[in-house]
């Protein structure tokens, strides 16, 4: 073959790979558009619908009627407020993150916990608790606060 002939079918060779290749991109871009629209409207979808069920699991987890029992007067005399405090702070934390912070629950908690702790221990307080100025690790008072604190 003359060096023109080759050349004329390497340009010819080279112009239908690129020009097939280009149809071909356009092709699969035209197919896939739609399936893009697709998945877009389906997230879209997806994404209202986890919306609404924040926006009711918020609605839920503050309604006052929880605190119904625990933050009734009768309640409270017999038992203290602590319980109404903090499912109130926690009634609060939820939603938007307005509310009250985690630490500011967790203190009302650590509170009840340890007023707890101190009334189921108490009854084992007795003269035998106190050596040499300080509270015997063996006591059986120090053995039940020892028991909460390894817990709590």
């Amino acid at each position: 073959m003359d060096p023109l002939t080759l050349g004329l079918v390497a340009f010819l060779s080279g112009g239908l790979l690129t020009g097939g290749s280009m149809w071909l991109v356009k092709v699969r871009s035209e197919a896939g558009d739609g399936n893009a629209a697709e998945i877009i409207a389906s997230i879209g979808t997806l994404k209202s619908e986890l919306e609404s069920a924040r926006a009711e699991a918020t609605r839920n987890l503050t309604e006052p009627d929880l605190l119904e029992v625990a933050c009734s007067k009768e309640y409270m005399v017999e038992q203290g407020d602590l319980l109404c405090r903090e499912l109130f702070c926690r009634m609060n934390r939820q939603g938007d993150g307005q509310g009250a912070s985690g630490a500011e629950c967790d203190s009302i908690s650590n509170q009840a916990n340890s007023v707890l702790m101190l009334g189921i221990c108490a009854p084992y307080w007795d003269e035998a608790t106190i050596v040499n100025g300080g509270l015997d690790q063996n006591s059986r008072y120090a053995q039940c606060i020892k028991v909460f604190g390894d817990r709590k």
